[in-house]
């Protein structure tokens, strides 16, 4: 287990501070400092671990299955900032925003194949100032995702899903697409608009390739 994919794990269960910190602390390579937060965070008693995970967590209270339950929404909010910064960072293939427990904004990004993902992490939470969890196609996710993409709305997106590769890990609903499309000034999922920029054309081709996938909601990883 890399130490990505264990704060994967960890997210809705620990401090979104925490969970920020030890992200930036795994992306600068830190590695006895990452060992220190776990061990200062377990000592709080404010983790439940699995047996997977306890090695990083000494005296942590231990269960066969770790989880927290909440509910995601998605209201409406200007996600043209959010869009904007997608498209201009390097590895960020798709970014979804989702409302935690009727409060918290959180994102998920599915990355480029190959990109660090801890890096992208720390560097899309710092420069979205929320929790972002990134993760790409081939990541096994946690139910946590899985609830917040189910209900996430889709940002943005920078290809057409062709390949099993490359695809978006959660297809949105008709009534999301669409309004992703109205939000482009787009009338339906037709042909891209020829007076669009580089950034509206994207997201309205990756809006009009999921309105002709006959896929689930959700796709496994």
């Amino acid at each position: 287990m890399t130490d990505h994919t264990l704060l994967l794990g960890l997210a809705g269960r620990v401090p979104d501070g925490w969970l920020a910190l030890a992200r930036a602390t795994v992306a600068r390579g830190d590695h006895g400092r990452f060992r220190e937060l776990c061990a200062a965070l377990a000592r709080t008693g404010l983790v439940t671990v699995t047996w997977a995970e306890a090695p990083h967590f000494p005296g942590a209270p231990v269960r066969d299955a770790a989880h927290a339950h909440h509910d995601f929404d998605a209201p409406e909010a200007d996600d043209h900032p959010a869009a904007e910064l997608a498209a201009a960072t390097d590895g960020v293939n798709a970014l979804w925003r989702a409302r935690r427990d009727g409060a918290d904004t959180v994102y998920l990004s599915q990355a480029e194949p190959g990109t660090d993902l801890a890096d992208l992490a720390a560097a899309l939470q710092h420069a979205l100032g929320a929790p972002v969890e990134v993760f790409d196609v081939a990541t096994e996710l946690p139910a946590y995702h899985r609830a917040a993409l189910a209900a996430a709305r889709l940002v943005w997106a920078d290809w057409v899903v062709e390949t099993p590769a490359r695809r978006l890990v959660a297809v949105p609903p008709v009534d999301d697409r669409q309004a992703l499309l109205d939000f482009l000034g787009g009338r339906d999922c037709g042909p891209t608009p020829a007076r669009t920029s580089t950034l509206d054309r994207h997201r309205v081709r990756a809006a009009s390739a999921a309105a002709n996938q006959e896929v689930p909601l959700w796709q496994a990883g």
